[in-house]
């Protein structure tokens, strides 16, 4: 996907400032977007202000401190950023080193940011030091709606784009590489192994379903107690923890798995489900707004949403979806439509009409 006219951010220097490598839907939208402005003929970097371990107080102080002296050396000509605090130490670093451009990515739930971050975030955005701030969804924007007009001036739309799936290894051997059955009901999560993700719910529900396997790809600081619970509940020996797994792999586990879980608490997106959707695999989900929409295509959907936070009643979902035998023939034929919703060429359209105006 190149741009054929030249292009407003040929010869620019980029940074793009992310708060942590977690491995998730920011890292890949960032490589997506720095992949695309280097075909431009911009010069990209990829910083992260916490690259690895855990950090007290002062050391993220001093890492912030790092990173707001490294974009003032740097003087980009753009910054990029896809979390609050990202964005309020680009904000301050933009200022000192006379950037042109600083583009404010909403990745994150104003309501479940920390009160200080989301504070900060209200003020930068309100008195313009923002020059533009995206959502990636309608239920993201409608989180901002009591915001200040000055915030809400500047906030655009444009939706997550993602490359229609290619795949490289059969069942069997994708199966063979993580030690998965191939005779039971997969259950694939991939998200990282955090609160906000609800692997516990899928876990508790796990034990309701004596012949399924749950294979979880991701890392994350809940693995210890997703293992506990899984050592209480007798379902450990059904449990698969695969750790980060590369995006070729994830693409076969997808068309491996029998369905896909997504218990998640919020989400601005929602990238692994339309990825997983994309693949033709048949979705159990939270019914929560973002989900909702992005899952959901001129009232079409093929998604089961579940209301409830209670194991027995995502058993129950789970249990219906792996019952239906039809469900995923109708989800291979919906595919095709989210795979057009959700092109690289569609967001790319709107990222380049929104550089091209900002250049004006």
């Amino acid at each position: 996907m190149t741009f054929q006219s030249p292009s407003p951010m040929a010869g620019k220097s980029v940074v793009l400032l992310i708060n942590r490598d977690e491995g998730g839907g920011v890292e890949y939208l960032a490589k997506v977007l720095s992949s695309e402005l280097q075909q431009q003929g911009a010069r990209c970097s990829t910083r992260f202000i916490y690259p690895d371990g855990n950090y007290s107080t002062t050391s993220k102080m001093r890492r912030v401190i790092t990173k707001i002296g490294m974009v003032r050396a740097t003087k980009p000509d753009v910054l990029i950023t896809f979390q609050p605090t990202a964005s309020a130490v680009a904000a301050v670093a933009g200022k000192v080193s006379g950037c042109q451009m600083l583009i404010v990515h909403q990745s994150n739930s104003p309501v479940k940011s920390h009160p200080v971050v989301r504070v900060i975030d209200k003020l930068l955005g309100s008195i313009g030091a923002y020059s533009v701030t995206i959502a990636n969804s309608r239920a993201t924007l409608h989180e901002f709606e009591h915001y200040p007009k000055s915030y809400k001036d500047r906030i655009t739309l444009i939706e997550h784009g993602i490359p229609p799936p290619q795949y490289a290894l059969s069942r069997a051997d994708i199966c063979a590489k993580f030690g998965l059955p191939t005779d039971a009901p997969l259950l694939l999560m991939a998200a990282r192994l955090d609160n906000q993700k609800g692997q516990n719910l899928a876990v508790a529900a796990l034990a309701k379903l004596p012949n399924a396997h749950l294979v979880m790809a991701g890392s994350g600081p809940e693995k210890y107690n997703l293992t506990a619970l899984g050592w209480e509940t007798g379902v450990l020996d059904r449990m698969h923890f695969l750790g980060h797994v590369e995006r070729q792999d994830l693409m076969d586990l997808y068309r491996a798995s029998t369905l896909f879980v997504f218990p998640s608490t919020w989400e601005t997106f929602g990238l692994a489900a339309v990825e997983a959707a994309m693949t033709g695999l048949p979705i159990v989900s939270s019914d929560i707004p973002a989900l909702r929409e992005v899952l959901t295509i001129d009232g079409m959907t093929t998604t089961q949403f579940v209301e409830s936070r209670n194991a027995d009643v995502w058993a129950k979902a789970i249990s219906a979806c792996l019952n239906d035998a039809s469900l995923r023939s109708r989800c291979e034929q919906f595919a095709e439509i989210i795979q057009d919703k959700y092109s690289e060429r569609r967001m790319m359209q709107g990222y380049n009409a929104l550089y091209a105006e900002l250049m004006q």
